[in-house]
């Protein structure tokens, strides 16, 4: 099973998201454009997994505290690759995001996980492999409180890409 820990967001702020891919989607000629339910932050990519190393996850995500935190999606990029771009909106790296995706992965670590060892660059892909002559632009600010993070799969489901929570930590409240 492949999986990774992520911070999923509320409606209102997928609808903002998805305003979004649709001011980019029109000035594209082509896209693979994230489906709203798949929207989210990725904290770690943990990859394939046995049931033994699931439940080492689920331990470790349990293990880590962490308080309600604010999130403010402010930008929008673009990462260049040759096929086509990724789009995506950035999240201001405040230091209580920070320093719980910091605990998380010194507790996934210590339970055997391969940590990826490069800079947090809090993002959420709204497009893969998007052609078009638009550049980044302005945006409004979205803002919210995160109240969890979740443990999540993917599988390839009807040749869909479908990532479901398998298991949730609540902020400490």
């Amino acid at each position: 099973m492949r999986l990774f820990v992520a911070i999923n967001f509320k409606a209102g702020t997928l609808d903002r998201l998805v305003e979004l891919q649709d001011s980019i989607k029109p000035n594209s000629s082509k896209g693979n454009f994230t489906i709203r339910e798949n929207m989210h932050l990725t904290l770690a990519f943990l990859g394939e997994c046995s049931q033994a190393q699931e439940n080492l996850a689920k331990s470790a995500i349990a293990s880590t505290s962490f308080a309600p935190i604010g999130i403010e999606i402010g930008s929008l990029g673009l990462f260049k690759r040759r096929g086509g771009d990724i789009w995506w909106a950035g999240i201001e790296l405040s230091k209580e995001l920070d320093s719980m995706r910091f605990e998380l992965n010194s507790h996934l670590s210590r339970a055997g996980f391969e940590i990826e060892d490069r800079d947090f660059s809090p993002h959420i892909t709204l497009a893969r492999e998007v052609a078009t002559k638009m550049k980044p632009f302005k945006i409004a600010k979205i803002n919210e409180v995160v109240q969890g993070v979740d443990l999540m799969s993917s599988q390839r489901v009807g040749g869909k890409l479908v990532y479901r929570s398998i298991f949730h930590k609540k902020a400490d409240i």
